[in-house]
């Protein structure tokens, strides 16, 4: 539960920002950075304390891939997002983009 509910999320909003104006490699290079304490912290609760129970057969590469995965997905959406936001902001030649408008303000606030 503190895995899920707290230290992901924090790493993910944390990740996002810091990588928010970075290229594709040095997004790549930074999740390693992140998802290797987090994966060492979920193999350690696991075995020392047993507030975390792995279904059979997972193990903790199980763990380090798909928080790659999750994390280089969540990066990817939340770069579409600012490149919709952006350009709603300007419009296309003078447009004003269908799909922002004021109402998103709020919704952009919790994704970024």
């Amino acid at each position: 539960m503190l895995y899920d509910v707290l230290l992901y999320p924090m790493f993910t909003v944390i990740y996002n920002q810091i990588t928010s104006k970075d290229k594709l490699i040095a997004v790549i290079y930074k999740v390693f950075f992140f998802s290797v304490p987090l994966t060492i912290f979920e193999s350690w609760a696991e075995r020392k304390t047993g507030l975390i129970k792995w279904i059979s057969g997972w193990r903790w590469y199980h763990t380090f891939l798909s928080v790659n995965l999750k994390s280089l997905i969540t990066r990817w959406m939340v770069s579409i997002h600012r490149k919709c936001v952006t350009e709603g902001r300007s419009g296309i030649r003078g447009t004003p983009n269908p799909i922002y408008n004021k109402s998103n303000n709020m919704i952009n606030f919790f994704i970024v």
